[in-house]
């Protein structure tokens, strides 16, 4: 059965509504935390978004609907950085459970920091963005036309590789950016695909906006409605059978 995964970054202060949104209708999130941003000691790409407040992430920590995962502390991808960064979110949480990782604008070097580097730090999984191979450079340009145009297949097509791929080699996540001007209905068409193609499918999420947010406008923000409709759909599929809505650690440890 296909397996859905939300996964937000950064621990934007709007993620926190948005996730417990998604809980109600018992759909479950991933939140990957920038331990500096909750601490008001270093900016994300966030802007002038405020960041949760660190009570919010433990309160969502103890919601069974929601994973917490690191971000690194300051945002970037810096070995060093995402370690302290884990560590920290570990004395948060009071856990020795192996958290997850998830790359700052999915720019990891896996040359530079191999997979292997992760695993002795104690950490669960790797998690990156969309698979990059040789067709990366059109399938930008597909995918920007095809959200101006409102386009489904070949908006699919460019991530077709990704979601035959969510898990590689059995620690590292590839998961399908949701940005401003991608439709519900592109969304729910690549959903009903990973399910007609028997794939699971992760979908990485910033802010969640409604009306007069301050990132309302930016590419990785994504309107409340939309969201909402998401969690709404994944539910009536989970009713039915046809997927489940599971964290990015279960993905791992199945």
């Amino acid at each position: 059965m296909t397996r859905i995964v939300l996964s937000f970054d950064d621990a934007r202060f709007d993620e926190y509504d948005a996730i417990k949104l998604a809980s109600k209708y018992g759909v479950k999130c991933t939140l990957n935390v920038t331990t500096a941003y909750v601490e008001n000691s270093a900016p994300t790409d966030a802007g002038d978004c405020p960041a949760m407040a660190k009570e919010q992430v433990l309160e969502l920590y103890d919601d069974a609907n929601v994973e917490i995962a690191g971000h690194s502390h300051t945002h970037v991808n810096d070995f060093n950085d995402i370690v302290k960064g884990q560590r920290i979110l570990e004395g948060w949480l009071s856990t020795n459970e192996k958290l997850g990782f998830a790359s700052p604008h999915s720019q990891l070097d896996l040359n530079e920091n191999p997979l292997n580097k992760f695993k002795g730090a104690n950490f669960l999984y790797v998690r990156k963005s969309q698979v990059y191979d040789k067709f990366s450079p059109v399938y930008r340009y597909i995918r920007k036309i095809s959200r101006i145009c409102g386009f489904k297949w070949p908006l699919y097509i460019t991530y077709k590789n990704t979601l035959a791929n969510i898990v590689e080699n059995g620690y590292f996540l590839h998961g399908v950016p949701v940005l401003l001007d991608n439709s519900f209905d592109q969304i729910k068409y690549i959903v009903n695909k990973a399910i007609e193609n028997k794939t699971d499918c992760l979908l990485i999420l910033h802010s969640i906006c409604k009306k007069g947010h301050p990132l309302e406008h930016d590419l990785y923000s994504w309107e409340w409605e939309k969201f909402e409709a998401l969690c709404v759909y994944i539910h009536s599929l989970e009713v039915k059978g046809k997927l489940k809505s599971v964290l990015s650690k279960d993905l791992i440890l199945k």
